[in-house]
């Protein structure tokens, strides 16, 4: 809801302040840990969690504190859409991503949540995109892959849900390696069902209705203007 203000905002830096406006937005989501770690109560303890139910919800639950990755996001759209994003190949960004998957194993729990992994993920992305508007990487844009993008935001709302309480409903069991590979599986596939019919039946009838440009009045029946 708050995007058209803060893309408003946003639109209004000057090019050559982007990447000062990103790095801002990092240390700001490394700040919120720090306050997570060493200002917020450490009790209740939390069932999900090594770290307090308090402090789950204010690192990661919390819209204010999460708001930091969200603009961010939108920052480096601007920059890949100005051509400033830094030249790197897709094996470099997807190498980086491995180093920082290593780094959030060993640093403190809460860090894992955002920080740890926020600057190898915006680099492949960016990467991804940037590669994308040359005309690139044919393997993103393959109908599977195309289909798995429109269905990934219903996915990213699905899986918490299929995970936490499909645990809950299977009575917490465990598994031998190969059932539990099969379980974990299962989870995915309920996972992409689910994101694929929130696409299906709530957010492409929701863009149909209300995401198509207004005609006004005065260009009604007339032939759009071609825009170069």
């Amino acid at each position: 809801m708050l995007f058209p203000v803060i893309i408003t905002l946003l639109r209004r830096i000057p090019a050559n302040w982007l990447w000062t406006s990103a790095s801002v937005m990092v240390l700001c989501m490394v700040g919120v840990q720090l306050i997570t770690l060493y200002l917020i109560p450490a009790t209740p303890a939390s069932a999900l969690t090594p770290i307090s139910e308090t402090q789950f919800w204010f690192g990661y639950i919390f819209p204010v504190t999460r708001l930091f990755e969200f603009v961010l996001g939108s920052i480096l759209a601007l920059v890949v859409l100005s051509g400033k994003w830094i030249p790197m190949k897709m094996y470099q960004a997807l190498l980086l991503c491995l180093a920082g998957y290593g780094v959030a194993l060993v640093v403190p729990f809460v860090f894992s949540f955002v920080a740890a992994m926020v600057i190898p993920l915006s680099a492949l992305i960016c990467t991804s995109a940037t590669e994308d508007m040359r005309g690139g990487n044919r393997f993103l844009r393959s109908a599977v892959m195309q289909w798995l993008g429109n269905i990934s935001f219903g996915f990213y709302l699905c899986q918490g849900v299929v995970i936490f309480f499909g645990r809950i409903l299977m009575g917490n069991a465990t598994y031998s390696t190969p059932i539990a590979f099969l379980v974990v599986g299962g989870f995915f596939v309920a996972a992409i069902l689910g994101g694929w019919a929130l696409y299906a039946l709530v957010e492409k009838p929701a863009m149909a209705r209300w995401a198509r440009p207004r005609r006004s009045k005065t260009t009604e029946g007339r032939q759009p203007a071609l825009v170069t």
